[in-house]
């Protein structure tokens, strides 16, 4: 069962320059009969991923997402987080979940680029700025105290499904959130300051200055501009979900059922 990617994976990453091997892709993806993802849009990607048919390729969605859709599972998660974190109340969430870059040094002693001291600034009134770093990174230094309270660092032992549920925009770079966060439609900005380079050593499906949904922003300046002036092009949002989203609709355990475990089912009864 997956979602999309932004960045190429299994077979089709072999070139890239922190890929695995050809007999370790084939050993991890050759017993798959079917797989399953979430829009016919990427059908022809993921084959090329897993070097399958494209008819192996089953764009019923992905089970997870349907807590997307679940009114009383969201309405719970929001009054969790509430108790359990009062300094939400009242505020306007913006959840901060960059990807992980660089060797392996970098990940271990990350710094944060994102200007949080500006941000607080001009956005600590009215806004709080949930943290949800990549498990692989490690020791996060950034320039305010650990416990301002213009942040809240959710990384450790958070569902970050479960954070995007009662969050009101996201700030990201080259994630695979952006796929779920856009079931939510709301806003999406991406802090993608080393853009270029990033670009020139990963390997993308799609081109991703024009397949985002939302701006690049390579200083935090205009990255707040953006966030005070509330300006998003929610047009583009629905072309990019109508593209790589399109099946998911909080239907997707029940289609999955009814395609291998009804199956099966009456395979048994037979």
């Amino acid at each position: 069962m997956q979602r999309a990617h932004l960045k190429k994976f299994g077979f089709s990453s072999l070139d890239g320059t922190d890929a695995n091997t050809e007999e370790f892709e084939t050993r991890a993806h050759s017993s798959y009969t079917d797989v399953l993802v979430s829009s016919e849009g990427i059908i022809s990607e993921y084959a090329d991923a897993f070097r399958k048919r494209e008819n192996q390729i089953k764009a019923i969605g992905v089970p997870r997402t349907d807590i997307f859709f679940d009114e009383e599972y969201v309405s719970y998660i929001r009054e969790k987080y509430s108790r359990k974190y009062p300094q939400l109340r009242d505020k306007k969430i913006i959840l901060y979940a960059p990807t992980f870059r660089g060797g392996p040094n970098e990940r271990f002693n990350y710094s944060v680029v994102l200007d949080i001291a500006a941000m607080k600034k001009e956005l600590g009134d009215t806004h709080i700025l949930v943290l949800k770093f990549h498990p692989v990174i490690k020791n996060v230094s950034f320039n305010v105290e650990k416990d301002d309270s213009f942040i809240l660092n959710l990384t450790a032992n958070h569902d970050i499904n479960d954070l995007m549920l009662f969050s009101d925009a996201l700030i990201t770079d080259y994630s695979s959130v952006i796929f779920e966060f856009s079931l939510m439609n709301r806003p999406m900005y991406f802090f993608a300051y080393d853009i270029d380079d990033y670009l020139d050593e990963r390997g993308f499906y799609f081109d991703y200055k024009t397949m985002i949904p939302g701006d690049i922003f390579k200083d935090t300046t205009s990255l707040i501009n953006a966030v005070k002036t509330e300006v998003y092009d929610y047009e583009a949002l629905d072309v990019f979900k109508q593209k790589f989203v399109a099946n998911l609709d909080g239907q997707s355990t029940k289609r999955f059922v009814e395609m291998y475990v009804g199956k099966a089912d009456e395979e048994e009864a037979k």
